[in-house]
């Protein structure tokens, strides 16, 4: 059966651009020519030696054929002969050899009716009839020279062929006007920042091709040559088509047809000339190497094909992650049962993918294929879905799943539209991700990113230690995994630390060339509002109306080029789309699609937790932490709020430096530090004083609350005449608003809901007016895309926020308090539900504990009653709420179960207490606050502290009963060790370990340590130095006076056994010889130990100047030490 000319298209076009190897272009040449013999009702031949129309060979000999005057006038005239290798258009003509010899073998003659030409001759080579191919020109025989010998073209078939008079074609058959043809294909494009600007191919000559009236287009090739063109020593003695070689043909590329610009304008690729018949293999392949298409390209664009085509597949390999997606995509929902019985699921199965996924059709047709592939093997998984998509007589599918060309029904973008994309992204990103809100409870109070921005601290977590190190911003994707780049980042931290602005400052930096440069795309986007959207449905609402890119072609080009795009998904804690589902980003996220791309994810710790859990995906992160402000940039970023009042900006910094609750609680979060500068902006001094009684984030965000409820009051309210009460029913008026917006919010929360639309708020319309005006509320208006206002009449939808997830938090925490009192039924009904999910609940049950004391309790209770069962909680989480509730009844509950239960650390007692360093300082506030109220037997400080929380500690260190041993593994504020001396006679410690310490440059705080040892009345066993080949065997590093000190009340220690495990005065002789009278004046020790280690090879520890020994042999008689 005749095979179509847009099969030949496909297996001729795309097989050349697949396969890189030496191709036969005669063969194609012939193939061409027998599908044309076969699909035409061409004229039998007939002879006819008429010798009006005998055209001599390209070398300009004679021949024994008369000429016509006129052709002869033409060839005068242009200097040269055209070599026609069918003519339809006039008589048959006796075409010569190239040699001119008359004996040499011709191609047969056939006669064909007369031509209208030019000039009234019969035949005119330069005016061919339709179907005609007039090639370029060569030089007469004058200007051949005897180099036309030595050029020879392989000799394919030297017998005698008749060729057919050809019909014309239709015009959907065979097209070959206004074609412009690309530099290459689009699988062999190489990136642009990979070519340089000298090594890009230079543009070459576009092709012109005339479009008669009443008749096909066809190609026209210019006439004009140099006269270093040669012809071949012999004629193709077959066809003649074969394609010849262009070799300096010099073309005017200016000259161009309207026609052949608006092609090139849309499809962004430059012409180049076409090879001539009589081109060799060789001279082909050199053609190809530099990129020039071939004449299988000029198929393809005469087909109507003008895009690029990266054709078929000959080995696809197995079947993947992304064809199985565009594959999913592809099938018709009317063909799912039909594809799933074909694969072997019976109809319940396939019932119950529709339902797991609510009817949408796509991700349970992948969740088919998905479950499907897994049953098969792999290698064979592609023949098989083959074959049963054939039984179903899915033919196309099955062909294009065969070779490798799933996908292939969408149009590829073109270099333009990528560009035009990036530009209309990068002005997107720019608008409404790198415009920072300062004020977060003020949309209108808007800076440019540069302008308010300030560094956040980064730390990467090494998976081999467990510990995190500092990471530089610039080094974000060179961090290694096991020695390689990983493809997923993993950005974690609590709410309000600054995620956000951290995907704005990559945005930023691509924008202006700063960073990312070696993406072409990088995608921000905000996963609060992605709901099931794809990657490319979101970045098309990105784009401007007039854009005709659509969303599957922007899907299927970020998935097929993810070396070139780098996506920044923020906030997958808002995400509203379970991580087990089909949706595109959710496989993104969890590496089954978009491999090779690079990814970064921020999210809060308990939506990471599911990445974290997975052995394989863990193996595939980058995990890094974001942990707000350092003390410096907290500075920085207090400065430029305020610039240029610096007056202001040093108060609030010197009222941050002097409050360690806040300073360390609060401060590190950027939302917060926002809240303190807004606040400091606008209280008076009484008021600036009620802000340092400030502990916990529900007491500032009820501090904040009521300033935006009084400057609303005293914005719409006029202040003369209102009386007290009238002012208490505004506040209650407005609180219930609140209320009625906390009730959306916690509903919000229940579904991972953060944008909503003024429908929602049908109830409570009203609410919404005063929430904008107070500030809890945000209105934005979108403009629909084009082709969501196909089926809405609305232009835009209204859509309503919270400023930050965390107000959302807090008025659903308000709503949730108020139905303990209001509703209890109701409460208990959704409190049971949040409590299984506390951890993606921490924020909103911190606030909620913290409205009334009597909900505090229960929700304590109700987690100790979890954590007792097979849903256990962290105590420290346990610890965090009884904080924030700020009620000493909450605190005793807490207290007696820490005091009765097994801890999750593996070195700690049901009776420990260990302040670690990896503890939030809200914790240690936590521990700290209920710490009167429970039994600890040891106390293990390993995280420096501020002022208050260090005065704490020394308290309890010294008035409390329970505690017997104490280690100190961190340098404390010097609050800490005054209190210490003037309180240590109340001090109950038996034991005293001192492992990590640099007092080396404080005098003060070295002496109150010494009179703190010497005074404890109950002090037996001090041990100085970390055991171990650790870090911290040289880490006690204490200035002179502590030595001198020591020596001088010696006396008062009860010390019984002195364990000096490192220390190193060799070059401090003062201190060594205070040190020896110290261990000879103590009347109680008994044991004596220097540098005792279990492991030897550690080393010595114990490195002691010679003042030492001199000292301690002079008195050692006065010594009591027994062994």
């Amino acid at each position: 059966m005749p095979v179509s000319l847009g099969e030949w298209r496909v297996r001729i076009g795309t097989f050349m651009r697949r396969r890189r190897k030496e191709y036969d272009y005669h063969y194609f040449w012939r193939k061409l020519h027998n599908l044309i013999k076969r699909n035409k009702n061409a004229e039998q031949p007939r002879e006819d030696n008429n010798p009006e129309c005998n055209i001599s060979s390209r070398t300009g000999s004679s021949s024994d054929a008369k000429r016509s005057p006129s052709n002869t006038a033409r060839q005068s005239a242009s200097s040269c002969n055209a070599n026609l290798n069918i003519n339809q258009t006039g008589p048959s003509c006796d075409v010569n050899n190239d040699r001119g010899n008359a004996n040499s073998p011709t191609l047969s003659q056939f006669d064909v009716p007369e031509c209208n030409t030019k000039c009234g001759s019969p035949c005119d080579s330069n005016n061919p009839g339709h179907n005609d191919v007039s090639h370029s020109e060569y030089p007469s025989a004058e200007n051949s020279g005897s180099s036309i010998e030595k050029k020879t073209n392989p000799v394919l078939d030297t017998t005698e062929v008749k060729i057919p008079v050809l019909q014309p074609c239709v015009e959907d058959e065979l097209d070959n006007r206004n074609i412009s043809i690309s530099l290459m294909s689009y699988e062999y494009t190489p990136k642009s920042d990979q070519i340089s600007k000298k090594d890009k191919p230079k543009v070459g000559t576009s092709e012109s091709y005339s479009d008669v009236p009443g008749e096909i287009g066809r190609i026209k090739l210019d006439e004009e040559e140099t006269s270093d063109s040669r012809p071949s020593g012999k004629e193709d003695q077959t066809t003649d088509l074969s394609p010849k070689p262009r070799i300096h043909t010099t073309r005017n590329t200016d000259q161009r047809t309207s026609s052949i610009r608006e092609v090139t304008e849309n499809h962004g690729s430059p012409t180049y000339p076409i090879p001539l018949s009589g081109t060799s293999i060789g001279e082909a392949d050199a053609i190809k190497g530099n990129d020039c298409p071939d004449m299988a390209t000029i198929l393809l664009l005469r087909s109507g094909d003008v895009e690029r085509n990266p054709g078929p597949n000959n080995n696809p390999g197995s079947l993947g992650e992304l064809e199985l997606y565009l594959l999913a995509d592809g099938i018709d929902p009317s063909d799912f049962r039909k594809v799933g019985l074909a694969l072997g699921f019976p109809e319940a199965k396939l019932s119950q993918f529709e339902k797991d996924k609510l009817g949408n059709s796509m991700q349970a047709t992948y969740q088919m294929l998905y479950e499907w592939r897994k049953t098969v093997p792999e290698s064979e998984a592609r023949e098989i879905l083959v074959n049963k998509l054939e039984s179903i007589k899915l033919v196309q599918l099955a062909d294009s799943v065969r070779k490798g060309q799933v996908g292939d029904h969408i149009p590829s973008m073109t270099e333009e539209e990528i560009q035009r994309v990036a530009e209309e992204v990068k002005h997107y990103l720019a608008i409404h991700i790198c415009q920072i809100q300062v004020d977060p409870l003020n949309n209108e109070v808007v800076l440019e990113f540069k302008r308010i921005f300030t560094n956040l601290t980064l730390m990467k977590e090494d998976k081999g230690s467990k510990l995190n190190t500092p990471l530089l911003y610039d080094d974000l994707l060179r961090t290694k995994v096991n020695g390689i780049y990983p493809k997923r980042l993993l950005v974690e931290g609590e709410g309000g630390v600054g995620k956000t602005t951290f995907c704005a400052k990559i945005a930023w930096d691509w924008i202006h060339g700063i960073g990312y440069q070696d993406f072409k795309l990088v995608l921000v986007i905000l996963l609060r509002e992605a709901g099931a959207k794809t990657v490319g449905e979101i970045v098309k609402s990105y784009l401007s109306d007039n854009n005709p890119v659509t969303a599957k072609q922007l899907d299927k080009h970020i998935l097929s080029n993810s070396d070139d795009v780098f996506l920044v998904l923020d906030g997958l804690d808002e995400f509203a789309v379970d991580l087990d589902s089909n949706q595109q980003i959710a496989l993104i996220t969890l590496y089954r699609l978009f491999k090779s791309g690079t990814v970064l994810i921020t999210s809060r710790q308990w939506r990471s937790d599911e990445i974290r859990k997975n052995d394989y995906l863990r193996r595939e992160f980058a995990f890094i932490a974001v942990e707000g402000f350092s003390a410096e940039n907290l500075s920085s970023y207090i400065t430029k709020f305020f610039h240029p009042d610096t007056a202001s900006s040093e108060n609030l910094c010197q009222f941050i430096s002097n409050n360690d609750v806040i300073g360390e609680n609060m401060a590190p979060y950027p939302i917060y530090t926002a809240m303190l500068c807004i606040m400091w902006k606008e209280f008076d001094g009484e008021r600036r004083e009620a802000m340092s009684m400030l502990q916990t984030f529900s007491q500032l965000f009820n501090q904040m609350i009521e300033f935006l409820v009084d400057h609303y009051l005293s914005k719409h309210i006029p202040s003369s005449g209102i009386d007290e009460g009238k002012l208490r029913e505004n506040r209650s008026d407005i609180r219930d608003h609140l209320l009625q917006i906390g009730r959306i919010a916690f509903q919000g929360l229940l579904l991972r809901q953060l944008v909503f639309t003024e429908e929602e708020f049908q109830r409570c319309p009203e609410s919404i007016d005063v929430g904008c005006k107070v500030g809890v509320l945000t209105r934005e208006k979108k403009v629909l895309p084009r082709r969501e206002r196909r089926n809405d009449r609305n232009l835009a939808v209204q859509s309503v926020q919270f400023p930050h997830k965390l107000f959302q938090e807090y008025l659903s925490g308000m709503y949730l308090a108020y139905l303990y009192n209001s509703n209890r039924n109701k409460y208990d009904r959704l409190i049971a539900n949040i409590i299984p999910e506390a951890d993606e609940y921490r924020y909103l049950l911190y606030i909620t504990s913290a409205q009334q004391k009597g909900v505090g309790l229960d929700i304590v209770s109700r987690l100790i009653a979890a954590s007792q069962t097979n849903n256990p909680y962290d105590d420290d989480f346990i610890v965090d709420v009884a904080y924030e509730s700020q009620d000493q009844a909450v605190a005793k509950v807490v207290a007696d179960h820490l005091s009765t239960t097994v801890t999750s650390r593996k070195c700690a007692s049901r009776k420990t207490l260990e302040i670690t360093k990896k503890m939030q300082a809200h914790t240690v506030s936590g521990h700290i606050f209920i710490m009167n109220q429970r039994e600890v037997d040891h106390l293990s400080i390993e995280k420096p502290c501020g002022r208050t929380a260090s005065e704490d500690q020394a308290e309890f260190i010294c008035s409390s009963r329970s505690p017997k041993s104490v280690t100190i593994a961190s340098t404390m504020h010097d609050i800490f060790y005054s209190v210490l001396a003037n309180k240590a006679g109340d001090s109950k410690i038996e034991t005293l370990n001192i492992y990590s310490l640099d007092l080396s440059k404080r005098p003060s705080a070295s002496r109150d340590l010494a009179q703190f040892i010497c005074k404890m009345p109950h002090l037996e066993r001090l041990s100085h130095g970390k055991q171990g080949c650790s870090e911290y065997r040289l880490n006690v590093l204490l200035h002179d006076d502590f030595y001198s000190t020591s020596s001088s009340i010696a006396s008062s220690t009860k010390i019984e056994t002195l364990d000096i495990k490192s220390l190193d005065l060799s070059e401090r002789p003062s201190a060594s010889r205070d040190l020896a009278q110290f261990i000879c004046k103590m009347p109680h020790l008994k044991y004596l130990f220097l540098g005792k280690e279990d492991n030897p090879d550690c080393g010595p520890k114990v490195c002691l100047h010679d003042d030492f020994y001199s000292t301690s042999s002079s008195i050692a008689s006065s010594a009591k030490v027994s062994i």
